[in-house]
């Protein structure tokens, strides 16, 4: 991939969390594959601008969603609880990284979806009752 068509976003928050969760702001250090003036934070380990809570069926008993100690911190859920950006994102060409910790809870560490052209794609981890891992949403 050409750097000069390279977008790159550090995405440190979840899409989904079903036990208790805590996702860091900006990492101490820029990943290697990219300087780090090509990376824009999403979140700013102060608030939630840009962020709503997620809607819809498996978010109707969500947990509390809070910032503390610069990180982004999800509660668990009844099935679940998340977030999503609410800003412009790129659909091609764009690296995420996702920083997060589970702090309780054993079933869907994090469900985290991202736009690949006119579609998404959803990474999952520790779902499944917690050893899966993997992409979901593939094809269709």
């Amino acid at each position: 991939m050409d750097r000069a068509s390279l977008i790159s976003l550090r995405i440190v928050a979840l899409l989904a969390a079903l036990g208790g969760l805590v996702v860091q702001g900006a990492p101490a250090q820029a990943p290697p594959v990219a300087d780090s003036a090509d990376w824009k934070s999403v979140f700013d380990g102060k608030s939630l601008q840009g962020w709503e809570l997620a809607k819809g069926y498996d978010y109707e008993d969500q947990g509390k969603v809070e910032v503390a100690d610069g990180c982004l911190v999800l509660q668990a859920g009844q099935p679940a609880t998340g977030v999503r950006w609410t800003g412009a994102f790129p659909r091609s060409n764009y690296e995420v990284e996702l920083e997060g910790q589970r702090v309780s809870g054993g079933d869907f560490f994090c469900g985290m979806s991202f736009p690949v052209g006119d579609n998404s794609l959803t990474l999952i981890l520790g779902g499944w009752g917690g050893s899966i891992c993997g992409l979901s949403c593939v094809d269709g």
